[in-house]
């Protein structure tokens, strides 16, 4: 909510800065000081990128911390992720009426390390050994909308709807300190995917080729407010239809049988199928800029 009102705040600031002078019928006048149209306008092109990260940034460098989120910043509507990095084009067919395609490539490459108590006949918590996770995952979305607009002056609404198609793919793999022995068939290792120390005689090595293929079936309605000319900050709800498939890869397994350690590739898993109505109640934010 602080983060909200310092938005709002330099919305005003802003717009207090470009705001013209009304004409003799109240009306605000759409050309510039400089003669530039404040609008655009049939056969202008926009570009435009998710101003979230923008926002929290800026919350963060005003109260002193480095983990705000705004509570405004719903699930992007090209991939179901939060505070998704999107970079959007746009072209007017008509003064009114505009074609936006939108791109997501979300590339996630992570090493996580945790240290465990080491094997040993006389434990000691002091001395201990190194569990390592690495992970890889790409997503990417790409859809398109087609807008209308209706307004007077530089605040501007638009409705519409299109379509999204979502990709991702994930691997995973796991390097124990800790080995499977027949000394220590039952060792400590770390649980990554419950976030605690564990111990027992099986145990993940890697998992690969988990792909989830979705597409969505969106309507959009929002504002989008021009603080200069063919430059606009704006805000939209969405509500969507999503539908998609989760298949599986391979995932490998160690285990301790009873007389020695067994390495054991597991039978894929069934594909699982999804639908669902998402409802991104609190929008999200953007900037324009067009050309």
């Amino acid at each position: 909510m602080r983060k909200f009102s310092i938005l709002l705040v330099a919305l005003m600031f802003t717009v207090n800065i470009f705001a013209q002078e009304n004409d003799k019928n109240g009306e605000v006048n759409m050309m510039s000081k400089r003669g530039e149209y404040i609008l655009p306008v049939e056969g202008d092109f926009a570009l435009g990128i998710n101003a979230i990260p923008l926002v929290n940034y800026f919350g963060n460098l005003f109260n002193g911390k480095t983990n705000n989120s705004a509570s405004f910043d719903a699930m992007d509507w090209w991939t179901g992720l939060v505070n998704s990095p999107v970079l959007m084009g746009k072209y007017y067919l008509s003064d009114k009426t505009a074609i936006r395609a939108g791109l997501t490539i979300n590339i996630d490459n992570r090493v996580q390390r945790m240290n465990v108590m080491m094997n040993q006949q006389i434990p000691d918590p002091k001395v201990t050994v190194t569990d390592v996770w690495s992970h890889t995952g790409t997503t990417l979305g790409i859809g398109g909308d087609y807008l209308m607009y209706r307004g007077k002056g530089r605040l501007q609404g638009f409705y519409g709807g299109g379509l999204s198609f979502v990709y991702s793919k994930s691997k995973d793999s796991y390097n124990y300190g800790n080995l499977i022995t027949t000394e220590f068939s039952s060792p400590y290792w770390y649980d990554f995917a419950a976030g605690a120390t564990t111990s027992g005689g099986t145990r993940t090595l890697s998992k690969s080729d988990d792909r989830s293929y979705g597409i969505v079936l969106g309507g959009v309605v929002g504002i989008e407010y021009f603080v200069a000319p063919k430059i606009s900050i704006g805000g939209e709800f969405r509500l969507g239809l999503y539908t998609g498939i989760d298949t599986y890869g391979k995932e490998t397994v160690e285990r301790w049988t009873g007389t020695e350690r067994e390495v054991e590739v597991l039978p894929k898993r069934a594909n699982d199928n999804r639908i669902s109505l998402k409802n991104a109640s609190t929008g999200s934010i953007f900037m324009m800029f067009h050309f």
